[in-house]
């Protein structure tokens, strides 16, 4: 049985008791101690309890990091994230501080087939071709500066001989 009494400023007095029950003559059966604790030394004695258990956190995250570190980079941050139980925000803060890119999944886009006939046929034609959409087509043909199949075969959009908007 503990008991803590007050015992003046900033100070405890613990009372550790092995006690039945007094006995007729008025003596106290059992062993009892009296500690008093002061009120800093269980501040301080907290503090480091607070401390080694932050320190067994620190350690149990840097074996988790070192399973979770080899992924990045490799894969997406979300399928990392769900791999691991990790919050994605906390996996892309992990690998950006590392300066580790991003993962950039393989294009899926033959484009050693495609950038040859560029220009050459519609981008509509060769997206139907592939099955990827012709804006995709577009933005790779302006980014190379290949010039649009009708552009080649009418010049600047239009057909000769008439005005107004670009034929279509």
């Amino acid at each position: 049985m503990y008991d803590a009494v007050h015992g003046g400023l900033g100070e405890l007095i613990f009372i550790d008791a092995n006690i039945d029950a007094p006995t007729p003559e008025g003596d106290m059966p059992g062993e009892c101690r009296v500690r008093k604790v002061s009120c800093a030394n269980m501040v301080e004695k907290a503090k480091r309890k607070r401390l080694e258990r932050k320190e067994d956190q620190k350690r149990a995250l840097a074996e988790k990091w070192k399973e979770v570190d080899p992924y990045l980079g490799t894969m997406p941050d979300p399928d990392i994230g769900r791999k691991f139980k990790i919050a994605t925000s906390t996996i892309t803060s992990r690998r950006l501080r590392k300066k580790i890119p991003a993962y950039v999944p393989p294009s899926r886009v033959p484009w050693d087939e495609i950038i040859p006939r560029l220009g050459k046929e519609p981008d509509t034609a060769l997206a139907k071709e592939f099955g990827v959409y012709s804006g995709t087509l577009r933005r790779k043909r302006q980014f190379l500066e290949i010039a649009a199949y009708d552009l080649q075969k009418f010049g600047k959009g239009r057909k000769p001989g008439r005005s107004g908007p670009p034929s279509k």
